[in-house]
């Protein structure tokens, strides 16, 4: 039974999410704004190769945009219960479209990491071709399974417009993921909204 409802809470958020973000695109469509808002609806939740609450994961999104300079959050909530929850402030500033720098505050609402008190440090560098995203990361502490720094993200992501109508295409990407220190290798899958 609990599986039914975690299913059925599920269905009726992508309803709801698609509703939402319709209506948010045709507003768009009507004038420009520095503001922009969406979902990610992903099959799993894999943050720097790690599996986090083992269901799929609803990801929304809120930017704002001026100039290079962009301040934003970003959440996850995995379809489980208890789950995991993360909620997170960044600020990001992009040089003639080619370097991005920025900072993020990661916050758990759970409060079942910590980081501080584990020392964690992580690396990740990604090159973009015109088909997909190779990416590399490194990090010790909460990312490895001993605390010792070694790789733990290497993997592809491609991206696809899926076009539904003549004005509404559907954002999907997949990642192939892997984390050689874990041993442990993911296949995800998501719509963006």
């Amino acid at each position: 039974m609990k599986r039914i409802t975690s299913f059925l809470a599920f269905l009726f958020a992508i309803t709801m999410l698609l509703a939402t973000t319709m209506q948010v695109k045709a507003q768009e469509e009507e004038k420009s704004s520095p503001i922009s808002i969406g979902a990610d609806l992903m099959s799993r939740y894999v943050w720097r190769g790690t599996d986090y609450g083992s269901s799929p994961s609803i990801q929304p999104s809120m930017e704002l945009g001026l100039g290079g300079f962009a301040l934003g959050l970003w959440g996850a909530y995995t379809t489980n219960l208890p789950g995991v929850q993360e909620l997170d402030l960044y600020a990001t500033y992009t040089f003639s479209n080619v370097v991005t720098i920025g900072i993020t505050d990661y916050f758990f609402p759970d409060e079942i990491f910590g980081y501080d008190s584990q020392n964690s440090t992580y690396f990740e560098l990604v090159y973009s071709f015109s088909i997909l995203d190779i990416f590399l990361g490194a990090g010790k502490g909460f990312y490895t399974t001993d605390g010792k720094f070694n790789i733990v993200n290497l993997g592809i992501s491609v991206s696809k417009n899926i076009k539904i109508t003549e004005k509404f295409s559907l954002p999907v990407s997949a990642s192939f993921i892997t984390n050689p220190q874990a041993e442990k290798v993911h296949f995800v899958f998501g719509i963006s909204l």
